[in-house]
């Protein structure tokens, strides 16, 4: 079986990362069989493993597939009206941004519009347990809308960049390249352009139009929900998501190659942090966890006993991570602003096992 490197996928990279999840999620779903793993070395491309698949023109060929399977209504493939409804003309009010207390009669709409599937995609992108300022189910924090985006055109848009030029599917994986007018949906701090780095002295998106469509697809790999922080306190977690001088993503690359369900363990495993990002303390996650006894059952994590050594600790050396990637949104007027990777270290030390993501199993081979 060919391992397919995918060279313009590079594992530090947010939007990369990311993108390197929805085609595993696509491929997944089309039947392939697909595996995912890393590079070892930098800039730690994306490897693709699949029995019928042996290089990237197939996987875009695929990919191509998808596309031109999805109806004009469809913005996620084999879902019709979903999530609600786009925002109406002349409103700026986003439908699917619902008050919690609505969210479970609009996820019975949902599923009896769009079945579990449908159900599921709403909960990747708001949390049902918690709200934010205005009483809404909170967003998953890979959205940082911006103007009058929603929920429907952050898929939307992209979506239909790549229906008007099915080349850049293949772009995607092998070479970028940026198109005015992509907004890069708030992945890519490199999308956005200031007046000073233009051509024409003025402001403009320069996003890279499949690879930011493959990243809207591998939210499928991401879950919300709550879990306890170290006060007691219940928090809202979200896939890959930490809290550490302000959100930070954080995610680990890996040498085994990993089917969906392996990679979804594999991203909720606990990679603890030390130091705030700063000068004097960069970031370093340790390689290594030390379990806590009487951990409640909302932050115990399930690991492998034949890779717990006896000194008690967990290496996620182990589990056969050799790189993290990290990166945190920059902020901009009126929104969160784009992804920026920031540099993080995969140290030596340990760290205990709370304030840690709910149970998870060991990842599947």
């Amino acid at each position: 079986m060919a391992t397919i490197e995918l060279p313009a996928l590079q594992g530090r990279d947010p939007l990369g990362f990311l993108a390197s999840l929805g085609v595993l999620a696509l491929l997944t779903r089309t039947g392939n069989a697909p595996r995912l793993s890393f590079a070892q070395t930098a800039p730690h491309y994306a490897q693709i493993t699949a029995p019928a698949l042996e290089s990237a023109d197939d996987i875009a060929d695929v990919l191509r597939g998808v596309v031109d399977s999805m109806g004009e209504d469809q913005v996620i493939p084999g879902l019709s009206n979903w999530p609600i409804s786009p925002i109406a003309a002349g409103t700026t009010s986003d439908p699917s941004r619902v008050l919690r207390s609505e969210l479970p009669a609009v996820l019975a709409s949902v599923r009896a519009e769009s079945g579990e599937a449908g159900v599921e995609w709403l909960l990747a992108v708001l949390n049902q347990f918690h709200s934010d300022a205005k009483g809404r189910a909170a967003l998953t924090p890979f959205m940082a809308p911006t103007g009058r985006q929603s929920i429907h055109t952050f898929f939307a848009k992209p979506l239909s960049l790549v229906r008007e030029n099915p080349a850049c599917l293949r772009e995607a994986l092998v070479s970028w390249k940026r198109v005015e007018g992509c907004t890069g949906e708030n992945f890519d701090a490199a999308a956005l352009r200031g007046a000073a780095e233009s051509s024409d002295g003025k402001p403009g998106s320069f996003g890279v139009p499949g690879a930011t469509w493959l990243a809207t697809m591998g939210l499928r790999l991401t879950r919300q929900g709550s879990h306890i922080g170290w006060g007691g306190e219940s928090r809202p977690y979200t896939t890959l998501w930490r809290y550490r001088g302000g959100q930070l993503m954080l995610w680990p690359l890996w040498t085994p190659r990993l089917n969906a369900e392996g990679v979804r363990t594999m991203l909720e495993l606990p990679l603890y942090l030390r130091g705030d990002g700063t000068r004097d303390e960069p970031l370093m996650v340790s390689e290594t966890i030390k379990l806590t006894e009487g951990a409640g059952s909302e932050t115990e994590i399930q690991y492998d006993p034949s890779l717990i050594h006896a000194s008690g600790r967990v290496s996620l050396r182990d589990y056969g991570i050799h790189a993290v990637g990290g990166a945190r949104r920059s902020g901009a007027a009126k929104s969160a602003g784009p992804l920026t990777a920031v540099p993080v270290t995969f140290g030596s030390g340990s760290a205990r096992s709370r304030d840690a993501a709910p149970s998870v199993a060991p990842p599947s081979t």
